[in-house]
């Protein structure tokens, strides 16, 4: 490892997709658990759109019906 990587960079990024905040933050617990790194859970297909293209995870678990419509979009992003 280099001096200029940190160790949470090092680590997968798992975007949650979730728009109850009980379920999406069980599920960052049970991601940052397995020893990923859980970016912040979205609520809505743009936030997750947005931070697909901001923060580039490795992967996602996504709730496929948001408040906001369906997240179908989100999974072709992907």
């Amino acid at each position: 490892m280099t001096a200029d990587v940190s160790p949470a960079e090092l680590r997968r990024r798992i975007l949650i997709i979730e728009d109850e905040a009980l379920v999406a933050q069980s599920l960052a617990d049970l991601v940052t658990d397995a020893g990923f790194l859980a970016l912040e859970p979205v609520a809505t297909a743009a936030e997750a759109v947005r931070v697909l293209d901001q923060r580039r995870p490795h992967a996602a678990i996504l709730d496929i019906v948001l408040r906001d419509g369906m997240a179908m979009g989100v999974a072709t992003e992907l």
